[in-house]
């Protein structure tokens, strides 16, 4: 679009990269001591700004319009050796400065979700799914492979991040449009559409914004609500921008399930980061007084730091570049909230890879989510192993917790199982029902024993045939006849159906060694 409009002009966009810096505090002082550029190479005509970045072991997260890139540093200098592009085709048209992709987060269920602003998406999945939505911003979720991309939710304008509380529900500060509208608090529903369409922020008449306004769209649930949108929790504040929650250590507990919100204006003496939590109401939540946390600063994100203290970038002033940005550092001065931030930095700077399942099973009960996270993740990549954790908690815990995590990591692993390259939770019932034995986190089960359901899927025809005496094989000759003609298969149900290959044993006697190995999975071998 550029080329064809302004020809060799377009190529101003080419002239500055977007860069990731790597910053280092060597001496522990919390101050960087060393600055590396990371990766530098965005800076083609079609390169937005770049606008989120997320580490999840060795693996960098970049989102920088019309692409989400997974970069890495093989060799360890600091510097990254691999850009693999995850995805490319957001951003199909120009619209406001700022209204990029953004938002990395991982996700409870082990999935990435991310953001784009009303800049739209065309695209084609690894998967070869179209994902086409040119006219309003989206919430995506992909594997971490960028694998199965989906759309989450639509009818965003413009949310800069994204962040999950304790319980798996996904919320986002989305920005007003400047024509009479306020900055809206959201939950993101999945499937959910809250309403906003690009075209809006050009309507002059009759309405401003048009519908946006005359609908009242952008309003909390009221009486006339238009029936097709989720609406907004509240409108609260001016330019949300940077966003966080509450992990659980660094604060004193006043603090519990709290959101951190940078509030962007321009100025710092009216911007800063608001505080405030929230309380179930209905379908939805209402949101308490939400109270400035830490104002003066024109702060444009925030986040937590492994020893529970805050990080928060300054803009400095204005709305172009001054050059002049600046990361700081904030402590809580209590000692509340810190007592378990050593524990929290060494967990977390060790890696949970090589953690045994019953010590994973113990940290998905831990104070800060961050464990449980990962605990839960890493127990996940175990696979029938980690399975066999989850369902132990799940049967035995009274915990929220633990059994909140265990639930999603369920999930995780029946995700990651895969019949001819597809999902099998996406496989029709003609196969998962009557090819294979597999059990699901909602599992069908028939009126039968516990033997006959685990070995339904290994019959599928008859393999040996039955053994009958003289006086009982002419009858059964004779029912196979009449069988046949009335146009019925003649196989017998007599006959051993069981194909003992399929299911890696040689015999009987085999087979039910295996049975108890499966059982003793899901903790029924006793039984």
């Amino acid at each position: 679009m550029h080329r064809h409009f302004e020809g060799e002009d377009s190529m101003i966009f080419a002239g500055e990269p977007e860069r990731i810096r790597l910053l280092r505090d060597l001496d522990g002082d919390r101050v960087a001591d060393k600055s590396t550029v990371f990766a530098d190479q965005f800076n083609k005509p079609a390169d937005g700004i770049g606008a989120g970045v997320l580490v999840r072991g060795e693996d960098v997260y970049f989102t920088c319009i019309p692409s989400l890139w997974k970069l890495r540093d093989v060799d360890g200098d600091d510097v990254s050796d691999r850009a693999e592009e995850l995805s490319t085709g957001y951003g199909v048209h120009i619209a406001l400065r700022g209204h990029d992709l953004h938002g990395l987060r991982f996700g409870p269920d082990g999935r990435l979700y991310f953001s784009v602003g009303d800049r739209g998406v065309n695209l084609t999945t690894k998967e070869g799914k179209h994902l086409y939505l040119p006219h309003t911003g989206a919430v995506f979720r992909c594997e971490a492979d960028g694998s199965d991309l989906e759309f989450f939710c639509t009818g965003l304008r413009n949310p800069q991040e994204l962040v999950f509380d304790d319980y798996g529900n996904l919320f986002t500060g989305d920005n007003n449009s400047d024509g009479g509208d306020r900055a809206r608090w959201v939950y993101l529903v999945q499937h959910g559409d809250t309403g906003w369409r690009f075209h809006y922020q050009y309507l002059e008449s009759p309405w401003v914004r048009g519908p946006w306004n005359d609908e009242k769209l952008w309003h909390p649930h009221h009486q006339g609500q238009a029936a097709y949108i989720v609406p907004p929790i509240a409108n609260f504040i001016n330019g949300p921008s940077g966003l966080t929650y509450y992990p659980g250590t660094g604060l004193s507990s006043e603090y519990n399930n709290h959101f951190f919100l940078c509030e962007f204006r321009g100025n710092a003496t009216s911007s800063g980061v608001m505080s405030f939590d929230l309380i179930p109401q209905g379908a939805s939540f209402a949101m308490n007084a939400p109270e400035r946390f830490l104002w003066g600063t024109l702060s444009t994100d925030i986040d937590f730091a492994p020893d529970g203290s805050l990080y928060f970038t300054d803009w400095v002033h204005g709305w172009n570049k001054s050059g002049k940005g600046r990361v700081y550092n904030a402590r809580w001065s209590s000692e509340e909230g810190r007592s378990n931030s050593e524990a929290v930095v060494q967990l977390l700077a060790e890696g949970f890879g090589h953690r045994g399942t019953l010590e994973l099973m113990e940290l998905l009960a831990h104070r800060d989510r961050r464990i449980r996270q990962r605990a839960q993740f890493a127990l996940a990549d175990l696979g029938s192993g980690g399975l066999s954790g989850f369902v132990k908690i799940l049967r035995k815990s009274r915990e929220r917790m633990d059994r909140l995590h265990a639930i999603w990591g369920v999930a995780q692993v029946e995700r990651k199982l895969k019949v001819g390259g597809k999902n099998i939770a996406e496989l029709p019932e003609s196969i998962t029902g009557r090819r294979m034995t597999y059990v699901s986190s909602s599992p069908f089960l028939q009126s039968a024993s516990v033997r006959d359901n685990l070995l339904y899927g290994l019959k599928y025809r008859p393999l040996r045939p039955a053994a009958y005496d003289d006086e009982e094989a002419p009858k059964r000759k004779r029912d196979f006849v009449e069988a046949a003609g009335a146009g019925n298969i003649d196989f017998d149900y007599q006959a051993d159906w069981i194909d003992y290959e399929a299911a890696g044993v040689a015999d009987s006697s085999e087979l039910f060694e295996r049975m108890v190995e499966i059982l003793d999975v899901v903790e029924l071998s006793d039984d």
